[in-house]
């Protein structure tokens, strides 16, 4: 009985295709982001002369669009977060909102359905049917975070991340699994409020947009969906988790609270 319940929640994430094409999504993100924003070259031009009689290239130049240079002691962390925050800022959103998609799916869609009441008849318990959904969605987005985390670290690497691509790795993998760790409590809330797919995204979105707006005057408003801003040491980073954990809290309150 248990292993059937467990393959509702399987079902729902590891052999959807719509959560299968928003994981894909989150694995490209770095890539298409950096070459959207031009933060890693995206052309290249090359110009010489040939040297008579051999195959060298004589007072040859080398260009590329979009690419800091930098030297060891003189492009460390801070420079590469001044230069670079907004880029990597940007991208911790995307992989909140592609990971808020996926709870959404996977919580919201249930209740929507009613099929959700029919898992809780096996289950007993609300709270035991909530986390593991959410165990199946997490599992799922984590393998996609560390495999977007080797893209991303490349990313780094080619922007002279300082200490090499060991250190941009960290800082990669740090900040994907983070930005959709962040993404759950607020998406599973909405979706056990709302009890509805469409509205849990239009509310996912419009909260992602309040959040965005109100940080160019409060920071902890944009910390609340920008991961990087707390991986950085972001003062208001304590006070942002705090505040997601209260939002789970909720959610593992609001689900007993959950009618047919």
């Amino acid at each position: 009985m248990s292993c059937w319940l467990c393959g509702l929640a399987v079902r729902d994430t590891w052999f959807s295709p719509f959560v299968l094409l928003l994981s894909l999504i989150i694995v490209l993100s770095p890539l298409v982001l950096a070459m959207y924003e031009g933060v890693i070259p995206s052309t290249y031009s090359a110009s010489g002369q040939l040297v008579s009689g051999g195959n060298t290239l004589s007072s040859a130049g080398f260009a590329c669009e979009s690419f800091v240079v930098g030297t060891a002691g003189e492009f460390n962390v801070s420079m590469f977060w001044r230069v670079y925050g907004g880029f990597l800022g940007h991208l911790s959103v995307l992989y909140f909102v592609l990971a808020g998609m996926i709870v959404i799916f996977v919580v919201a869609r249930p209740l929507e359905m009613k099929y959700f009441f029919v898992e809780l008849t096996f289950t007993g318990s609300r709270v035991k049917l909530l986390l593991g959904r959410l165990i199946a969605a997490i599992s799922l987005m984590f393998v996609s975070s560390v495999a977007s985390a080797l893209g991303l670290a490349s990313v780094l690497y080619v922007m002279l991340f300082p200490g090499g691509w060991w250190e941009a790795f960290k800082l990669a993998l740090l900040l994907s699994t983070g930005s959709v760790l962040l993404s759950v409590p607020v998406a599973t809330l909405l979706s056990l409020v709302s009890r509805s797919s469409t509205v849990s995204v239009l509310g996912f979105l419009g909260f992602v947009a309040l959040c965005l707006v109100a940080s160019s005057k409060i920071d902890l408003a944009g910390s609340l969906v920008n991961a990087a801003m707390i991986v950085r040491g972001d003062p208001v980073g304590w006070a942002s988790l705090s505040l997601q954990f209260l939002f789970f809290v909720l959610g593992l309150v609001g689900v007993e609270r959950v009618e047919y």
